[in-house]
């Protein structure tokens, strides 16, 4: 931005730069599938119940591996 000024009359300039805007084009496209991963541990089934959620243990249980919620893992009463 170039200004000139001749300062004849008492010129007051206040200049506001131009707003910056940022752009993102996203034309949703999804990639081929990928390969589909193991779905055992050792040959036992992986069995997922309700929706997992973060720091969900993995234990084995009954023959197939499960998660548990955190929350709901004790110690046994050891400590």
């Amino acid at each position: 931005m170039n200004v000139t000024v001749v300062d004849q009359n008492n010129v007051v300039i206040n200049l506001t730069p131009p707003v910056q805007n940022t752009i993102s084009i996203d034309r949703g496209l999804i990639g081929p599938p990928g390969p589909p991963g193991p779905n055992t541990i050792g040959g036992y089934p992986i069995a997922l119940s309700g929706v997992p959620n973060n720091y969900d243990a993995l234990m084995f249980n009954a023959g197939a591996w499960t998660n548990i919620p955190q929350t709901e893992i004790t110690d046994g009463g050891n400590f």
